[in-house]
């Protein structure tokens, strides 16, 4: 008979992530040595000072990981996902990250990244809530500095 038992939590809380994240840290460091994890927002607003996109993600493990990018509907295909995108990556790039990653669905926008020069270098099935089949799709980049330096 087994000495432990097995709890599901379901939506647990930041202290309860904690307590699985925090041992796991200290191991990978006790391996790797520290490493830390900076998280960056930029946000768009029109005259009126109402947000109309925004850009959130982390810099760790030398990379730029890129977790959401929105723009509001209006604002759409006029050049300002392109210009978050682009102020993120310089952000990066200032921080001497030299490369970029983005997990984005096949029902989102993974033609706006390979326009952003991002390349697909894995993909997984998966099924979206509403039973449809998708494709998740993970993409990467190279950074370089920009040229209007």
């Amino acid at each position: 008979m087994a000495d432990y038992i097995f709890k599901t939590i379901l939506d647990p809380s930041p202290e309860q992530i904690g307590l699985i994240v925090k041992p796991l840290k200290q191991y990978n460091e006790s391996k790797i040595g520290p490493y830390s994890l900076e998280r960056v927002a930029i946000c768009a607003y029109d005259q009126a000072d109402k947000l109309i996109g925004g850009i959130y993600g982390w810099i760790a493990w030398g990379w730029l990981y890129i977790d959401d990018l929105w723009v509001d509907e209006s604002m759409r295909h006029q050049g300002v996902g392109s210009k978050l995108l682009s102020a993120c990556e310089e952000f990066a790039i200032q921080r001497h990250i030299q490369n970029a990653r983005v997990n984005t669905g096949s029902f989102q926008a993974p033609d706006f990244y390979k326009k952003n020069g991002y390349e697909i270098f894995a993909q997984l099935d998966i099924v979206a809530g509403d039973g449809s089949a998708q494709i998740d799709y993970f993409m990467r980049k190279k950074l370089e500095k920009s040229t209007q330096e």
